[in-house]
């Protein structure tokens, strides 16, 4: 498959914190396990998460060992 995939970080106000892009053939959750490494080596101070639903299971678990995952909704992964 061609294409390509945009996973975003923002804050409460919508602007963007963290971007990654990967091929479409990547699943959802191990895109948001990428994403969340990331966020944690480059803004330490982010402490808490809201996240769609799509990246729910093992590998957020693992990935968010210092990042706590308050709940998964239908909404976008907004950070605060």
């Amino acid at each position: 498959m061609n294409g390509r995939k945009r996973h975003i970080a923002v804050d409460t106000l919508g602007l963007p914190v963290m971007i990654t892009v990967t091929p479409v053939d990547t699943t959802d959750p191990d895109a948001a396990r990428e994403l969340l490494w990331r966020l944690r080596i480059m803004q330490p101070q982010i402490t808490q998460i809201w996240a769609d639903s799509a990246y729910a299971g093992q590998t957020i678990s693992t990935a968010s060992a210092s990042i706590s995952v308050l709940s998964f909704s239908s909404s976008p992964l907004v950070l605060s």
